[in-house]
C-alpha cells in the first residue's frame, strides 16, 4: 500500500510465505526503498508457510485505519523516516552478507493498476515477473486486505472474456 487514500501515513508492505517450508528472517534487511532490518527492528525471526507479516510506515496511522487486530502480524515500522515513493521505486531485501534475496518494483505509470495510486487500493502481486505492471493487480477491497489472503475468486461467466 504505497499511496493510501484515507491516511497517507498508513503505508504498509506485506510479505507472505507461499512456500512449504518456514523462512528464516534472521540477517535480512531492506537495502533499497525503505529502511528496515529484521535483526534490529523486529522480534519476528521466521515466517511459517502461509503466514503473513506486515511492515508499516507509522503504527498509529496504520491502527487508525485497520485497528489493532493485526498487531500480532506487524514485524515493525519503517526506519530512518523512510516511506514508499508515490511515484514507484525498487525495493531490495538482502541477507547478512549483502547478497540479494528478493528484488521487486512498483510504479504508478501506465500498465500499473491505477486503482493503487491514491485511489484506495493496494498492489497485490499476481504474476510471474515483479518488474512488470501486468504482474500486479489492485487489492480486492478498499484499503487493501493486510494480513489476509487477497484472492479474487471466480464468480462465474466466461473464462475467456
Amino acid at each position: 500500500m504505497y499511496r493510501p487514500m484515507a491516511e497517507p501515513l498508513a503505508e504498509f508492505l506485506e510479505i507472505r510465505n507461499t512456500g512449504a517450508a518456514t523462512l528464516s528472517l534472521t540477517g535480512l534487511r531492506f537495502r533499497s526503498g525503505i529502511s528496515f532490518d529484521f535483526d534490529v527492528h523486529s522480534a519476528v525471526s521466521s515466517l511459517a508457510p502461509g503466514e503473513h507479516l506486515l511492515i508499516v510506515r507509522d503504527l498509529i496511522a496504520f491502527r487508525s485505519v485497520y485497528g489493532n487486530r493485526l498487531d500480532a502480524q506487524i514485524a515493525g515500522t519503517f526506519q530512518d523516516d523512510t516511506a514508499l515513493s508515490n511515484d514507484g521505486e525498487s525495493l531490495e531485501i538482502v541477507d547478512a552478507n549483502n547478497a540479494l534475496v528478493l528484488s521487486f518494483a512498483y510504479n504508478d505509470a501506465a500498465a500499473w493498476p491505477k486503482e493503487a495510486d491514491g485511489n484506495g487500493y493496494s498492489l497485490v502481486f499476481s504474476g510471474s515477473t515483479p518488474a512488470l505492471g501486468s504482474s500486479w493487480r489492485p487489492s480486492s477491497t478498499m484499503e487493501g486486505n493486510p494480513g489476509f489472503d487477497d484472492s479474487t475468486p471466480f464468480t462465474g461467466g466466461s473464462l475467456f472474456n
